[in-house]
């Protein structure tokens, strides 16, 4: 595997198989943790780790065009919807 950096972006050149081992290891931890602890640990939606690591799974379906999996930082209250939260004051 390669990792390379420019200013702002990373780049990873892997093979398939070295695609498949991490897309494996990826998919591992939204398997063994809930989707609040998941969050607490990450700060990212299980679901969205989920699709980073199937399309790294299946990177030998993929055509040689670039894919782009959208991968955003998750929502407090959607993924965490258990935590205690202030009471907001709607007329202050």
């Amino acid at each position: 595997m390669l990792i390379s950096r420019t200013a702002d972006r990373v780049t990873l050149d892997m093979d398939l198989a070295e695609a498949k081992r991490l897309g494996v290891a990826l998919r591992e931890g939204p398997l063994t943790l809930s989707r609040a602890e998941f969050f607490i640990r990450t700060g990212v939606a299980a679901e969205s780790a989920c699709s980073v690591a199937d399309t790294l799974i299946d990177a030998k379906d993929l055509t040689t065009a670039p894919v782009e999996v959208p991968f955003p930082a998750g929502d407090e209250a959607t993924e965490n919807p258990r935590r205690p939260r202030p009471q907001r004051n709607p007329q202050a």
